[in-house]
Order: structure tokens, then sequence, then C-alpha cells
């Protein structure tokens, strides 16, 4: 299911790319870096504030349910946490499972996707 969402989203990125493009006489509306630069500081605050809600608050709180369980096992994000930072989760440790935000491996693709679709979207044209 997750590849339909990345399928949706690089055809709606390559779309406005292409007609921003077309706009332009066949030039990114900006550099390529400032495209992904300004994504990745859309995404990050939120990302960080989220590992760290995962990782510190919610066990200094405690709870209950089914699922708390995944929570105390979270000691693993003070050995992974650069990787999430760096948006890089899925591919480092490399042979291991991170527990850590374990969810989080597919903002980490689609954000790498991300960073190949100026490049793509600039040679298609």
């Amino acid at each position: 299911m997750a590849d339909v969402f990345f399928w949706i989203s690089a055809f709606l990125g390559t779309y406005q790319l292409l007609v921003r493009m077309k706009l332009n006489d066949g030039k990114l509306p900006s550099n390529k870096f400032v495209l992904i630069f300004s994504r990745f500081i859309r995404l990050w605050p939120l990302y960080t504030f989220t590992l760290l809600f995962f990782w510190r608050f919610i066990p200094l709180l405690g709870g209950e349910g089914p699922l708390f369980f995944e929570y105390e096992n979270m000691n693993e994000c003070s050995e992974h946490w650069v990787w999430h930072m760096t948006f890089l989760n899925n591919l480092i440790p490399w042979g291991q499972t991170d527990n850590c935000m374990n969810w989080t491996w597919y903002l980490a693709c689609d954000m790498q996707f991300f960073i190949l679709l100026p490049f793509l979207a600039e040679s298609y044209y």
C-alpha cells in the first residue's frame, strides 16, 4: 500500500515542477537545493518534536494500554536518533532493527525520493 502513496507523491511533485518549469522557460523556479532545503525545514521541526515526545516524554508520564510496551522499549533512540534527524533511518543501521519510532521509515523514504525529484524532473523536461 505504501508504494501507492510513493507513486502519488512522485506524480504530484513531478507534475507541479513540470508546470512551473513550463512557465519559467524550462528552468526550475528556484535552485534545486533551495527546493530540497525548504522541504527539509518544513518537516524537520515537527519530526524533531515527535521524536523527543515519543522518546523522552511518554515514558516519563507512564501509561497503560495494549501498545504502551513499545514506548518503554524506546531506549534505542539514544543510539539511532541522529539517523532519524538526517532522514536516513530506513538505511542506517544496516542489517539491524531500529526500534526507535520504526514507523517513520516512510518519511525517510519520501524525503530521499524528494531529493531526487528536481534532478529527475529537470532531466525529463
